[in-house]
Order: C-alpha cells, then structure tokens, then sequence
C-alpha cells in the first residue's frame, strides 16, 4: 500500500512539475519539447555538467533533507515552529549565502 501511494504521489508531482513548466514555456513564447530538451542537455549533457548540477542542488538538498528528518520524527523545526513554509525558505536563504561565501571572498579578496 505505502509503495502504491508513494509511486501515484511521485508520478503526480511529475505531471505537475512538467505542465506548470509547459505552461510557463508556452506563455513565453517557447517550445516546451524544445525548453526541456535545453534543461536536461545543459544539466546532464556532459560529465562537468551532471558535477556542476550536483555542486549547485546540495545546498538545497541538505536543509530539505533536514526538514523532510525533522518532520518524519515528529519534530518541529525549531527556528519557526508550526511553519514548514518559512523556515523552509529561511534554511534555503542560508544554504545558498554558504555557497556564495566563497565567491564574495574571491571577489572582495580572502583576509
């Protein structure tokens, strides 16, 4: 049973994701076949692009798997208890102002 409603949830969120994308391509003017197509070579086109697509998704991987630990153990998150939503978008704001350190101290020169 939990399989079976897993494998619908996923499949859900796919068909979701793929036609608010296709939508959005198609309000701009785009081919979605052709928009798609562009996302997944430039992600997974060659060996540097799958590193480069992993090095960037971690930053938002780890506060989401923190999140998704915290809320199967019964736990709120404590930095705004009772709102997944914006502790959600805070956590991101911080994973990516890590990422961004080292390029800010490339830019302004390390101490």
């Amino acid at each position: 049973m939990f399989r079976t409603r897993a494998f619908r949830d996923i499949v859900v969120v796919l068909v979701l994701v793929f036609g608010v994308g296709s939508v959005a391509m198609l309000l701009a003017h785009v081919s979605p076949i052709d928009g798609f197509a562009a996302l997944f070579d430039g992600a997974f086109g060659t060996k540097g692009e799958v590193a480069q697509t992993l090095v960037e998704m971690t930053s938002l991987l780890f506060p989401a798997l923190g999140i998704a630990i915290a809320f199967l153990g019964g736990v709120s998150v404590p930095l705004l208890p009772g709102d997944p939503t914006a502790t959600t978008l805070m956590l991101s704001a911080v994973g990516v102002a890590i990422v961004a350190i080292p390029e800010l101290l490339a830019k302004f020169g390390s101490p």
